[in-house]
Formats: C-alpha cells, structure tokens, sequence
C-alpha cells in the first residue's frame, strides 16, 4: 500500500559499482608515468579479484576493441568481419597466455575473455587492437539502508536465507522476466516465481503496475534464496475485489504443502478507519484458515496518516499489521495528493513516516521508505509489510516446526523498540537477526534443542536397464527424498553416467532430469522419464545414477550425499566407431563454411569449432552459445526474415556455387525449392546452409560418414536430382584443402589431440 502521487515507480541507477572501464588509463600506452603493475585497487581491479589471480583461478574481463581500419562508406557486414578478425588476431596472439574467449558479441567491437594470470592482463592492456579492459560487474537488489538496518546480513549468515520456502504474494503481478527473479520465461524450475495467476481477468500483462514487482523484490532481499508466488488479484481499473483477494488466499492454502508457502503478503487495504480489531468480516474466516495451515499473514496497516487506527484487512485478527519506518535519512519529503498531504521535515533511521497508519495495537514496524527493488524505488507501508513476510521465510527456512506465532513472538521480542512522535505508542521495528537467535534458543528447531534447522535430499532409489546404444535412447527412474528437518526449494535432479559406482557431476551428463519445485521434510518425489545416451560415449559398462540439486541450488545439512548409482551395470554400445578423430569433425566445420563462404576453414577456427561440436557430441548447435550456423550467419549478415524473390535467388545461386564451384548445371528444381523456401519463410535464411546440407542427403556426419536426408516437399530426396559427378565434386571441395597440406605436421597433431574426445 503506498501513498498516492508520490512514487510511480522508475528504474533505479545506483549500481555502479565497479562495472565502467578501469583501463587503460587515459594516458597513451608506454607515455611515462603509466602504472604497468598491479598492486593496488586504484589501477581498476578490485582485492578480491586481484587475490584470485594471484591464487590460480582465472577471471572474466570484457575487453573493448578498436575500430578496425575500414573504409568510410563500409557496410555493417563488413564492419562486423573486420571486427571478428580483430578479436581473432588478439585472440591468437594470447593463446600462449592461456587466454580463452567465453562469450563473442557478434555485432559490437567486445568480447569476454576468460585470463588467468595478470600476464594476461598486461598484453591486454598494451595491445594497440585493445581499447580498453573492463571487469564484470555485479548488480544486487537495491535495498542498500534498509536491510543493514533490519540485520539482515547477519541473519542471512546464520543460516535464515529462507531457502525452500515460498511467500505468497498478492498484488499486482511480478514482471518475472527482470534480473532479479532470474530473467525468467515462465514460472517454475530455476525462476524465482514458481507460480504466477490473474485471479481477475487476466490483463495480459505481468504486472501493468510495477508495485507487485517492487513488494517481490523486497521479499526476496531479505529472504533471497525464497520464491514467489505471484497473485495478481487487481483488475484493469486498479481496485482489487474481496471476492478475488480470497479467492487467492484460498488457492495459498490449498497449494500450501505443493510450494512449502509460509507467508502471504498483502500490500493492499480499505481507506475506511478501524480504532479496534475488526472481526467478524469474510477475512476473519478467511485468516483463520490461513493460520491453521500455518500461514503467516503480513498485511500494510495503511498510508492514511491515521494515528488511532488502520485499515482493513490489516485489523482484522490474525493478520499482522506493519507500519513503516524511514530506512535513513532521505530529506524532507511530502506524501500524498492535496489536499489529502503529510510532510516529514526531519527523516532518519527508524523515524515512523507521517503517512503510516497506527494505533495501540499495531503488530510491528518495518522500513518503509524509501525502498529500491526489483529496479523499481517506492515508500510506504506497502514496502514495510514485505520486510516482514521475507523475515518469515527466512526464520522459517532455519527453524521449520516454527510456527506463525512462535515466528511473531520472536520479531516482537527481538525488535527493537521505535516510539512513534505523533502519538506516543512504541512498538517493535523488526530486526531478522535478533529474531533469528530468539527462535532459534526458545524452541526445537530439529536436531534436538535450538539449532539450524536445514533440507538433506539424498536419491533412495535408480532404476537401469542392462543395455542401450550410445546416441540412442533408454527408460530411467529414480526417486529422491528429503530426509532433513526443512522444506528444500526448487532443484534439478540429474541423471549421469559413469565408469564406477559413486556418482558425481563431474561424470558424464546426459542432460536429461527433472525440476522439482519443492520437497516438504520427509517428502519423496519420482523422476522417470526417457534418457538419451550421449552419442560420443564410446563403448563399455558403466553405471546409471541421478544426481538430487545438480545446479547446488538448495543450502542443505549435508552437502556429499546427493548421488546414487543403479545396483546394475549398463552396457553401452557405440554407433559409430567410439572416438572419432580431427579430421571428422573438420569436414563438418569445413562444409559450413564452404556453403557459407565458398572457401574452407582456417586452422584456428576449425580448433574452435572442432572443439564446439566435440563438447555437442557432434552437433552444429550450441546449447550454452552461439551455433556454428548461426555464427557464420550473424557473420554474412544473414537474418530470420523471408527474403524477397530477387534477393532469395541470389541466396541460392550464392551458396550452391560455394558448394559446387557453379550453379547453372544443378538440376533447376533445387534451386527453386529453396527459392521459394526463402520467399515463404518455411526455410529462414539464417539456417539456410543447414537445411541445403541436411536436404541434399550430402551433410557429413560426426563419424565421417554422409547422407542425413531430410526429405523435401518436391518428392523423394533432393539427393537423387543431383548427378554422380555433382556429388563426388562436393566431396573432393569439401575433404580437399590447404589445411591438409601444412608443412607443419605438428600442427595437425596437436589440432587432432584437441579435438578428441576425452576418457
């Protein structure tokens, strides 16, 4: 709830830190007087990066590069070819510094690049192609005064990280797509919103407002390993009804056990005055049945000034009501819309704000104003009450058996004690450390006495079959429980396969597994499904097993035993000779940028893209980056949109001259497939070189081999229109080139040890 008219939301720009450019200084390299030695954090690396250097471990910097010397009327695809081969040359010349590219930006003059000494670093910063070196930065919510002032740090360190815990949040919506929910697609799996509903007509969009976001921000501040349940329950004409305010409450309790929910945030109410309890409403049953399932109900006492009362439903019994508290001294500020106005001439810590409703039975204070979160800066009691609802999740992730009064009890009486100026009444602001030590000595928290109070999963039981075909696909199960005294939140279990019976993430993934979105004390889950044998596997018995919280997403009691292998052996057989050598994955790089380029590959991109389809087991995509066809692609300019006819035709007699040397004797109908292909949409020029390969049956394989046909609306194969000699002519294009004639030999035998795949 916050006062009208004064905050309407806006991003937040206070996360500076450390992310502009650090070097080089402004001063040309080598004038006297350059600081060329790290020694200290003035010359743009923080301590902490700098002891990781000097302990081994490498570092990821963004590097800027110069404008490559271009003509002025230079297009935009070959301003971004001089760029690539810019990055390319630097990137060669580092390679004896043990420098590795981990992310390209195709259309701007950066990269990342992965170092591992301040060596590195050095040639970096002295490499005229270099126009500066930037560390990577870190943003954070933004609730910099007022989680100190609550101690939530402190809390945080003693284990209250509300970890497997989900606070219901009803309001607005929550915009999960921003970074502080994890820059999610939808709810569930790794999103910080596990569950997101228009319980009026859905409006669609996620939150037209920007309040739900900011109060599920603030939530996940203080209790940042929770989720959220995103309820919107406000119509398009910003009034929220009863019927659907309850309707929410109603789906929290009946979903209490599926999300471990613990709290419900209500950041809404009534202007309508209430100088005592309010029962007898359809919230008090409503409360009530919220309580018995051991809900806690954080509710804003209202921004109407009132200083003997406060609004519904922050009064009706078994809510708790928050008022708000400024978090630090912002200036004068004034509140509302005249004539309905307060005015704070004096703000500082703990100073109750003009506009927070109250009276003698208010439940608790909490900072208020002003609150950065989620990008967004808003203040009133609407900001205070999710303090309070991420404290429970927070003292509740430690302390489960703690129930919605115990949780009370422990804020009240560990908070510290603010007197309100305007009519005398004191009451608790709360502070999540203090409370976190009272539960925690007061109560049996698990374990026997006061304590921590944590998830332990660990898998009970996998079931294997006793064969399967690597690249082929076998029926897995496995079942995994939570043995600990606290709910876990969501997780991802894993299925791997190894060579001994302990199984680990540093055995081979096979990628497939399950999202769990939460496991109550005690609870089990099954995880079955259809797993497929990595194709690269080569063959030999191994073991089947899954893995519980492969991603270390969930702080549990003990962190080793996670792992369980099926009691049977599996024995692998592989599909095309085991290991393959350089020289396969060559004619596969090789192919694309013959049907890209015309020309083939230089040594160190088929290093580069060799290694890519190794780690892909063969395949052209990158799950974790760019495709290798995208990546030529993005590099010729090529987009997604269908093409016009004279512009596809081009297209096609382009790419079929790169693969044949000519076009004009390939039988016509090909070419007008594809033409039309491109006019229509049904074949996107990005992925046009892909399609041409897989259509025309002539697409090698990892192990070397050809065919791969894919059929095509003219009938049959494409394959059988071209001629035996257009075919041997591809071939001989593609497994002829100057790569296999280096003088070097070595060369080759280093290239060939890099791309094989490993034990």
């Amino acid at each position: 709830m916050e006062p009208s008219g004064i905050w309407e939301g806006g991003a937040s720009d206070q996360d500076t830190d450390w992310d502009e450019p650090s070097w080089p200084s402004e001063r040309p390299i080598g004038e006297p007087g350059r600081v060329d030695t790290f020694t200290a954090p003035g010359v743009g690396l923080r301590p902490a990066t700098l002891e990781r250097l000097r302990a081994g471990r490498d570092v990821e910097l963004i590097v800027e590069y110069v404008s490559p010397n271009l003509p002025a009327n230079a297009d935009d695809r070959t301003i971004r070819r001089g760029q690539r081969l810019n990055k390319a040359d630097v990137l060669h010349e580092m390679q004896a510094l043990d420098v590795e590219e981990v992310e390209d930006y195709s259309h701007m003059p950066m990269n990342v690049l992965r170092v591992r000494s301040l060596e590195a670093i050095e040639a970096l910063r002295h490499d005229p192609r270099v126009k500066a070196v930037h560390e990577v930065g870190v943003k954070y919510l933004q609730l910099n005064q007022s989680l100190p002032l609550i101690d939530q740090p402190t809390a945080y360190g003693l284990g209250a990280t509300g970890s497997g815990t989900t606070v219901a949040v009803l309001d607005t919506g929550v915009d999960y797509t921003g970074s502080a929910f994890g820059s999610c697609t939808a709810p569930g799996g790794s999103c910080k919103v596990v569950y997101a509903r228009d319980f009026p007509a859905d409006d669609g969009s996620l939150d037209d407002d920007g309040h739900g976001t900011n109060v599920a921000g603030i939530v996940l501040g203080v209790a940042p390993q929770a989720r959220i349940a995103a309820l919107d329950v406000f119509r398009a004409d910003g009034g929220a009804s009863d019927t659907d305010i309850i309707a929410a409450l109603n789906w929290s309790v009946a979903n209490r056990a599926t999300y471990n929910i613990v709290a419900v945030n209500l950041s809404l109410g009534g202007e309508r005055k209430y100088t005592a309890p309010c029962g007898g409403s359809s919230y008090d049953a409503a409360f009530s049945s919220l309580r018995s399932a051991g809900i806690f109900i954080a509710v804003a006492s209202g921004n109407e000034s009132y200083t003997d009362g406060i609004a519904s439903p922050a009064c009706v019994p078994g809510a708790v009501s928050v008022g708000a508290v400024y978090d630090s001294n912002v200036g004068a500020r004034t509140w509302g819309k005249p004539p309905n106005t307060c005015t704070d001439q004096v703000t500082a810590a703990d100073k109750v704000t003009c506009f927070s409703n109250s009276a003698s039975f208010l439940s608790l204070l909490a900072p208020g104003a002003l609150i950065d979160a989620a990008g967004l800066q808003k203040g009133g009691t609407s900001q205070a009450a999710p303090h309070v609802a991420g404290a429970v999740a927070a003292l509740k992730s430690l302390c489960s058996p703690a129930t919605p009064d115990n949780i009370l009890s422990a804020l009240q009486a560990g908070g510290k004690s603010v007197t309100d100026a305007r009519n005398g009444i004191t009451k608790p602001r709360i502070d999540v450390a203090a409370a976190t030590r009272r539960l925690t000595s007061t109560i049996d928290c698990g374990g026997g006495g006061g304590g921590t109070s944590k998830p332990d999963l660990i898998v009970t039981a996998v079931s294997s079959p006793t064969s399967g075909t690597a690249g082929g696909s076998i029926t897995a199960s496995s079942t995994v429980r939570n043995q600990g005294t606290a709910a876990a939140g969501a997780f991802r279990l894993g299925y791997y396969l190894s060579t001994d019976s302990t199984i680990t993430t540093g055995d081979v993934d096979t990628t497939w597994g399950c999202d769990i979105a939460s496991l109550a004390p005690g609870a089990s889950q099954n995880c079955s499904g259809t797993v497929v044998i990595p194709s690269t596997l080569t063959t030999g018995s191994y073991y089947l097993g899954a893995y519980a919280d492969k991603k270390g997403e969930v702080s549990e009691s003990n962190e080793s035993n996670n792992g369980l292998a099926a009691s049977n052996t599996i024995y692998i057989t592989g599909t095309g000779g085991g290991q393959y050598e350089a020289k396969d994955y060559y004619r596969k790089v090789n192919a694309y940028f013959y049907g890209t380029f015309g020309w083939g590959a230089m040594p160190d991109e088929l290093d580069e893209w060799g290694a890519v389809l190794r780690d892909n087991s063969g395949s052209v995509w990158r799950p974790t980056g760019a495709g290798l066809q995208i990546y030529l692609s993005d590099t010729m300019g090529w987009g997604t949109a269908p093409l016009d006819l004279s512009t596809a035709s081009l297209r096609v007699d382009e790419v079929l001259r790169n693969l044949f040397g000519s076009s004009w004797d390939i039988d016509p109908r090909i070419a007008n497939y594809y033409v039309e292909a491109l006019v229509s949409g049904s074949v996107r020029p990005r992925g046009f070189v892909n399609a041409i390969l897989n259509d025309l049956a002539i697409m090698p394989r990892v192990d070397g081999t050809y065919g791969q046909p894919n059929g095509w609306t003219g009938g049959g194969s494409i394959r059988i229109l071209l001629t035996r000699e257009q075919f041997e002519r591809y071939r001989e294009r593609i497994e002829s080139s100057d790569w296999w004639s280096f003088s070097n030999r070595e060369s080759q035998t280093t290239l060939e040890q890099t791309l094989s795949v490993p034990d």
